[in-house]
């Protein structure tokens, strides 16, 4: 099974925190850390600097396309964040445990 770590950011804990469990309640994702973090970025030719939380989203490479579908359907911001490292590698356990976490891809 081959494993990904999904990035994207909310600007609430509380929509974070929904979108979160929707993904992992849906067995799209195994886990997803919510971290505070402040932004700074270029949005129509501002510099703008935000307080937002980071969604470190923890999922099969199979659930990629379905995690980004999903947050298009839900995200508050017109471009939201959807950065993928895939190819990852864990311990055996946490795979595994990863993998059981997770419902298999259609």
């Amino acid at each position: 099974m081959l494993i990904a770590e999904v990035m994207t950011t909310y600007p609430d804990r509380g929509s974070a925190a929904e979108f979160a469990r929707e993904i992992v309640e849906g067995g799209l994702a195994a886990c997803v850390q919510i971290i505070p973090i402040s932004s700074v970025y270029l949005w129509k030719g501002n510099v703008e600097e935000e307080g937002e939380h980071l969604l470190l989203i923890k999922t099969r490479e199979e659930h990629i396309r379905e995690i980004e579908e999903a947050l298009r359907e839900s995200h508050p911001y017109d471009v939201p964040q959807f950065l993928v490292n895939k190819g990852m590698e864990g311990s055996v356990d946490y795979v595994e445990w990863l993998e059981s976490s997770t419902s298999p891809g259609e």
